[in-house]
């Protein structure tokens, strides 16, 4: 049997949504001097870095609007449920 907790759900995609602002708003750190070869070279690995960060950021914020829905949608199935089987319930003479 799976538990499923829609508030579990909830928190994990606000901790999504923070993850996924730090990792877009990320600031790289200053090189050096442009002409030396050395802030060159890490000039373009923070470039890199910002391009995946970026990838990451995207990935990660869909995971927790993934969530964010995956809850609402349990939420409303188990209401539903609930007042299904309340109806049934009713109908049901012993």
């Amino acid at each position: 049997m799976v538990r499923v907790c829609d508030e579990g759900l909830r928190v994990l995609a606000e901790q999504c949504a923070a993850t996924s602002a730090r990792l877009a708003n990320r600031t790289p750190a200053t090189a050096g001097p442009p002409a030396q070869a050395t802030s060159v070279a890490v000039s373009g690995a923070h470039a890199v870095l910002g391009a995946v960060a970026a990838v990451l950021a995207a990935r990660v914020e869909t995971t927790g609007t993934t969530l964010s829905t995956a809850g609402i949608r349990y939420t409303t199935q188990d209401e539903n449920s609930a007042q299904r089987l309340a109806v049934l319930g009713e109908s049901v003479h012993v």
